[in-house]
């Protein structure tokens, strides 16, 4: 009997930024999942792009982390074993346009589309995140 391939879930910014900083809304939540991730050698998916967009908000007001602080997390994050980051190709930067072009009725950021985008490609359905936006995209939400 074949062993079923390892779960596979989308990491988000806020995912990350709700891990990363205990005072966060879904700090608990998040930290659970990351748990039962590691325990059951769950490949966890981000993009290069996602990693940038959690600098300035690692940054912002509601955070207002030290850069040190900042880059530390990141380090931590990419050193993580069973997280793959995936950088933003032209295709993918391509797709995620053609989302925002085919939906203009969503105020979705390019990041967002980049991240669903990719998602697609490599047949991913969840998403560590609150950001419903996923949610509108047809993804399964997991905070």
């Amino acid at each position: 009997m074949q062993t079923p391939p390892p779960r596979r879930v989308f990491i988000d910014t806020q995912g990350w930024a709700e891990l990363m900083h205990a005072p966060a809304l879904h700090h608990a939540q998040a930290v659970d999942f990351m748990r039962q991730a590691q325990a059951n050698a769950w490949e966890l998916v981000t993009s290069n792009l996602i990693l940038s967009e959690l600098v300035p908000l690692l940054h912002s007001r509601n955070f207002r982390l030290l850069q040190q602080q900042i880059l530390t997390i990141i380090t931590q994050i990419r050193a993580l074993p069973n997280v793959t980051v995936i950088h933003i190709d032209p295709a993918l930067d391509q797709q995620a346009w053609g989302l925002l072009y085919t939906n203009p009725q969503q105020p979705w950021s390019h990041v967002d589309a980049t991240s669903m985008a990719l998602m697609r490609r490599e047949g991913i359905s969840e998403v560590l995140t609150a950001d419903q936006h996923f949610a509108q995209a047809g993804f399964i939400v997991l905070l």
